[in-house]
């Protein structure tokens, strides 16, 4: 055989490097599985941290200013004072009543109360803004609800849990009846409600604050002041802070950000580093099970060498191996990985919304090019570094 043509490698890769695959399947599916684990928690780690920066951004905000009083909500009675103090350079006063509730169901189904008066048209304005609609379409059944339930628009999982009948909505005991009157469809997937929209129950502000409030009916969650145009937010914040002294915090949007950015950046870095450490932890996985195929194929290679095989070809046999390894196990990694994410996040969320006080805008679980390419590239690349790594441990030994 002439070692320096196309058709003696190919004949060599075929008889050594498929041919072993075929004849060791369990070791070869250990090395594709070592190899989609590590894909696996790389996509999901990373999915995980895109989704919590996502999150970071406010889904509800309505103004420049918050003034929020954690979880025992903001008073009736401060709401009357600031849109009485007619403080220069606030337009409107926004409040926004929000929360978790459940669903009366088997089993019970986890979902988000929104209740806001702001009718404004702007879609930069706005709840619901350019990229998301509300179809009415009541049925039959909520018409008929509509005589003893409060009508809300739901989400789409909701609607389809449902069935578009009337259900109820309970909270620490309290019960409230809602009959469906319309869905919140979300139409682009960068608005920010993409991914929190199917689990929303929009309802008039009234019995959402009694839902959530009982002992304090007309409490909101929080105020959102909206200031005319070219007024600062530093401007009108002492005025609030005097008003709200004692009773509830003041501070800017942008500031709102940056509290959820500082409880979730540790989260962020972690999941960075899971992702990476996975690929390590894949690698000697990976180099252990090489390693053993090198040494059966001692005898073989000897002869090869014999016969005039140059190292190159018998490095490139391996090389092709691993890459072939890594390449099928990325591709079974990625769609682990988003299924891992997905199972994760809704949980992940829930308890990082309580634990902030508002909820996290829930992650859309498409791949991203750019996700794509890495796991490709990091799951190939970590079964080609460790066919690497024991190729120098065979010709030091």
């Amino acid at each position: 055989c002439d070692w320096s043509s196309d058709v003696c490698s190919s004949d060599l890769w075929r008889s050594l490097g498929l041919g072993y695959l075929r004849r060791r399947p369990l070791r070869s599916l250990l090395v594709a599985f070592s190899i989609a684990l590590g894909v696996a928690t790389l996509v999901a780690t990373q999915s995980l941290r895109r989704g919590i920066v996502q999150g970071k951004r406010d889904p509800f905000s309505l103004g420049e200013v918050i003034v929020t009083n954690g979880r025992a909500g903001v008073s009736a009675e401060l709401e009357r004072q600031v849109r009485e103090a007619a403080i220069p350079g606030v337009a409107s006063v926004h409040p926004l009543v929000m929360g978790r509730a459940l669903i009366d169901s088997s089993p019970p189904r986890s979902v988000m109360i929104v209740a806001a008066d702001s009718t404004d048209t702007d879609p930069a304005k706005s709840l619901a803004g350019q990229g998301m609609e509300v179809r009415l379409s009541p049925s039959f059944q909520g018409v008929l609800g509509l005589l003893n339930g409060v009508p809300v628009v739901v989400g789409t999982a909701i609607s389809d849990s449902t069935g578009g009948r009337p259900f109820t909505m309970r909270v620490a005991g309290q019960r409230l009846r809602c009959s469906p009157v319309g869905q919140l469809l979300v139409t682009d997937s960068s608005h920010r409600m993409a991914g929190l929209a199917e689990t929303v129950v929009a309802l008039p502000r009234a019995p959402a604050s009694t839902l959530l409030y009982p002992e304090k009916p007309g409490t909101s969650s929080r105020l959102d002041i909206r200031l005319h145009a070219g007024v600062r937010p530093e401007s009108v914040i002492p005025a609030l802070e005097s008003l709200a002294k004692g009773r509830a915090q003041v501070r800017t949007a942008s500031e709102e950000e940056n509290l959820v950015g500082d409880v979730t950046t540790g989260m962020e870095l972690g999941f960075t580093i899971g992702g990476i450490g996975s690929l390590v932890v894949g690698l000697f996985l990976v180099y252990n099970a090489l390693a053993v195929s090198v040494a059966e194929r001692r005898r073989d290679m000897g002869i090869l060498r014999a016969c005039g095989a140059t190292r190159a070809q018998m490095a490139g046999l391996f090389l092709m191996e691993a890459s072939l390894l890594g390449l099928g196990g990325s591709l079974a990694g990625i769609p682990l990985g988003l299924a891992l994410a997905a199972a994760v996040s809704g949980p992940m969320s829930q308890a990082l919304g309580e634990a902030l006080g508002r909820p996290l805008v829930g992650a859309t679980w498409s791949l991203q090019p750019a996700l794509a390419i890495a796991a490709l590239a990091g799951g190939t690349g970590t079964a080609v570094l460790a066919a690497l790594i024991d190729r120098k441990s065979t010709r030091l030994n």
